[in-house]
């Protein structure tokens, strides 16, 4: 059996892939939508592994709000950009808004967001937190 350190490296692991795809669409100029998607995955995935790391099983959600209200009750001073919880819906309705179409600068946005969580959770996972 797994251990809750070995589950949480493998969410990180899918997180940063995550992450790669969402940096080779910024390279390639997009498409963008694909790369928001991507960028709201890396995050999400991320609060998983930290959750998983405590021991707590996610929840199968995309609400990156309620994620982060999670990850606090086990990391209390987990801090984390709030804007991160606008991303949420780059998960499903992105997906299927034909209105909704972000420019490179909001793909950058939530890859950065992205990126700055992934790293605050490698960090607190590495150190044993």
């Amino acid at each position: 059996m797994k251990s809750d350190t070995d589950v949480a490296h493998g969410w990180l692991k899918k997180a940063g892939n995550d992450l790669k795809t969402a940096e080779l669409l910024i390279s390639a100029g997009g498409p963008m939508d694909t790369c928001c998607f991507h960028s709201q995955q890396a995050a999400e995935k991320a609060m998983k592994a930290l959750l998983c790391h405590h021991g707590v099983v996610p929840r199968k959600t995309h609400d990156l709000g309620g994620l982060m209200d999670e990850c606090r009750k086990v990391v209390p001073d987990f801090s984390i950009d709030e804007g991160t919880a606008d991303m949420t819906e780059y998960a499903v309705g992105l997906r299927y808004d034909v209105e909704f179409w972000p420019d490179m600068e909001t793909c950058i946005e939530a890859y950065n967001l992205a990126l700055k969580l992934f790293e605050s959770v490698r960090d607190l996972i590495s150190t044993g937190e």
